[in-house]
């Protein structure tokens, strides 16, 4: 099918605007990568392999559908096991390509050679480049991919295939369970005459006894270069179907075939009764170029929210990838959130896609800033869960009164569909309810830079209001006149069930002041009393608040009293913040989580210490990016991939950090802290009110610049340019 001019034009403005200024493609000449991308559209991520195809008999890569859990399975003893994961679905391109008795896809081997995978940031578009050897002489291949921006359902590839000698291509496209997990097959249908088939599957378990399993329907579908859609023949075993084509191969002269595969869950509502090819069929009717056109047109816009770092070319290509691998996770206008791992998982944990204190605390502050209209979605997860959040309370035995009448809201550890616990359970007991205050904190930094008082009515103050419910029936008031809450864990994992941790305390005690300025009048005096109430353990010896009451020094897994600086701003003084910050920064343990080393960097910029900030920031990412597409994982030591937790950590670091951006009472504050070797540091795109300002950072000004729309400028107040102590 040919590209209109409309189309044309649109690729080439955005290959233009990238050769200028926009980010640089990510390269690997190694078929043996052990780091892949994943290609995402919010609605499922595909981690592609080497080749960009999956071969027979390979496992490693997944697909997982967003937001659509299987339930728990039971223990040896019958009780359920808390443990919810996402199905992996069918691959999306599991595309056999044969040429006499050679498979061009099979990975490894002596005969791949001139390999070429780029992932183009830009477009957001990968393109794998490889050569095979055969009886026909040498056949190149060439495999284009996207996970449509415009079209969430779908996944596009593009086979163009050359020979050197006239010869036989062979191809066989296959929707194959036998890789997959947590879901069953309930019917197929095939229409080879028109180069389709497709397969309706069903999740095992259903999270609780009021749900549903969720239905799941994967299409796939073939196009020629001319726009039809060739006639194949159709099989089906126990646990696959397949579509077979030959097509001859004249010397010289490249093959092109297109191979397109839809997702779709009934998550969001009932699928239609049957097989419908109707999102197929419209990404078919647009062909490969017009689905390239409108996803490269809808990228090239959200490449006009991006971190730019004048001076320091290899920190921009970090910043560039992690912001493209935590962008592709989310869809606007949606009621989902992100797990720890985002839409990746390769043959590791990738915590079954669960929601935790990670997507409010680590990954939603930058979205916030660069693309608003996924942060909302972040916390319209929320809201929905709610009622998950009050029966999960009752179930942990917080309310207040009778159960039937208690407002109390409990955000469980980790949260899928329902909003109930969904964590292992031999974790559940840790009762880690800082979580409660993470979510709290979203929804007033949200309010500061987008909320109207509708939205502050119906979402903001519901979701407050139980959360300073939980904290109210929780906290234990004692002889000595305090509040106090015990047996309980904090941010650092390695002290399960301590008592009064300062992070715990002090952070329920802003949510409930949160909830107070939310609810005005409404607001119960109970809320007050507690909050005043509440104890934070200080010790004025050594002049830092201890980890916890009666702590002795020990290790800890991650950022803890720390974050009572940042983000919370809970601690001020800079003696204050300076003393907690160099206790526990060497107490730290090194190989913990990426994020801990992000909030390290924000805090030792703040205090104008740009050789610490700078140190601090290397030890985020060097030791956690891995390949060459830039993934993150979950600590040095691990290869558990993709670790947006850390990516929304490092983008902080740069924008809070060195930006010195804070979210204040009305919008945002910049105190920032440009390093001697960096030009300039501009965070683009930020989103106040009802349009988009650039901020700007060299070493003469600091100026906040209107970029788009109508931006409440007077949200956004500069203190000036800070010199780095040295």
């Amino acid at each position: 099918m040919r590209a209109s001019l409309l189309e044309v034009l649109l690729v080439a403005t955005a290959t233009w605007c990238q050769a200028q200024d926009g980010p640089a493609p990510l390269t690997s000449t190694d078929p043996g990568n052990r780091y892949p991308v994943t290609l995402a559209s919010g609605e499922f991520g595909a981690t592609v392999p080497a080749l960009g195809l999956w071969p027979e008999g390979m496992h490693r890569h997944r697909t997982i559908l967003a937001g659509a859990f299987n339930g728990p399975l039971l223990n040896d003893d019958g009780w359920p096991n808390y443990q919810l994961y996402l199905p992996e679905a069918p691959a999306p391109a599991k595309l056999a390509l044969r040429v006499g008795d050679v498979e061009l896809a099979e990975p490894g081997g002596t005969t791949v050679s001139d390999y070429r995978q780029e992932l183009d940031l830009a477009r957001a578009a990968l393109t794998t480049r490889f050569r095979r050897t055969t009886a026909a002489g040498v056949v190149d291949v060439v495999v284009e991919q996207l996970a449509s921006r415009v079209r969430p359902a779908l996944f596009a590839t593009r086979v163009r295939v050359t020979a050197e000698r006239d010869t036989t291509l062979r191809l066989r496209a296959s929707l194959d369970l036998t890789n997959t997990r947590g879901l069953r097959w309930v019917s197929s249908r095939q229409r080879p005459a028109e180069g389709r088939h497709a397969v309706r599957l069903r999740t095992l378990v259903a999270e609780t006894d009021a749900c549903d399993p969720f239905d799941v329907e994967v299409a796939q579908g073939l196009q020629e270069p001319d726009g039809t859609s060739p006639e194949c023949r159709a099989w089906q075993s126990d646990d696959r179907i397949w579509l077979d084509l030959e097509r001859p191969l004249v010397a010289g002269q490249p093959r092109e075939l297109v191979l397109l595969t839809s997702y779709r869950t009934s998550r969001r509502g009932p699928l239609p009764i049957g097989h419908d090819f109707r999102p197929l069929a419209e990404g078919l009717a647009l062909g490969f170029d017009g689905l390239l056109a409108e996803h490269v047109a809808a990228w090239t816009d959200l490449w006009r929210a991006r971190i730019e770092i004048d001076g320091a070319p290899e920190l921009q290509r970090v910043a560039d990838a992690a912001l493209f691998h935590l962008t592709s996770v989310l869809q606007p206008g949606g009621d989902d959130s992100i797990g720890p791992m985002g839409l990746t998982k390769v043959d590791a944990n990738n915590y079954a896609g669960h929601v935790f204190w990670d997507a409010e605390t680590w990954m939603f502050p930058a979205l916030l800033l660069l693309h608003p209209e996924l942060a909302r979605s972040m916390l319209e997860y929320r809201y929905r869960r709610l009622e998950g959040a009050r029966q999960n309370a009752i179930l942990k035995g917080v309310t207040t009164g009778a159960p039937w009448q208690s407002e109390v809201a409990y955000f469980p550890w980790e949260s899928a569909r329902t909003g109930q616990e969904a964590c292992p359970r031999w974790f559940v007991a840790a009762d880690e309810i800082h979580n409660n205050a993470c979510i709290a904190l979203a929804f007033w930094q949200f309010a500061q830079l987008h909320g109207d008082p509708e939205w502050i009515r119906s979402r903001a103050a519901p979701v407050t209001r139980g959360i300073a419910w939980f904290y109210a029936a929780r906290a234990a008031a004692e002889d000595d006149g305090l509040f106090h809450l015990r047996g309980v864990t904090g941010a650092d994992e390695y002290a399960e069930r301590e008592d009064d941790f300062p992070y715990v305390n002090a952070t329920a005690r802003r949510a409930l002041e949160l909830a107070v300025e939310f609810a005005g009048s409404d607001a119960p005096a109970v809320w007050t009393d507690v909050a005043r109430g509440l104890t934070v353990p200080f010790d004025p010896d050594r002049g830092i608040h201890p980890e916890f009451a009666g702590y002795d020094g020990r290790t800890i897994k991650q950022a803890d009293v720390v974050l009572l600086a940042y983000p919370w701003g809970i601690v001020r003084d800079p003696a204050r913040v300076r003393a907690d910050l160099e206790y526990y920064a060497p107490r730290t343990a090194r190989n913990a989580p990426a994020m801990s080393h992000a909030i390290h960097t924000i805090l030792w910029a703040g205090l104008g210490d740009e050789r610490r900030a700078l140190a601090a920031l290397d030890d985020a990412w060097r030791a956690n990016v891995k390949g060459p597409f830039l993934t993150w994982s979950e600590t040095p030591g691990n290869d558990c991939i993709n670790f947006t937790t850390g990516i929304g950590g490092f983008l902080q670091a740069l924008a809070f950090g060195f930006g010195g951006l804070r979210i204040v009472e009305g919008g945002l504050e910049a105190d920032p802290l440009l390093p001697a070797a960096w030009r300039a540091l501009r965070v683009r795109g930020i989103g106040v009110g009802d349009g988009r300002v650039d901020l700007i950072v060299t070493h003469d000004v600091v100026e906040a610049v209107p970029a788009a729309g109508r931006p409440a400028l007077d949200r956004v107040r500069i203190r000036g340019v800070r010199s780095p102590a040295r």
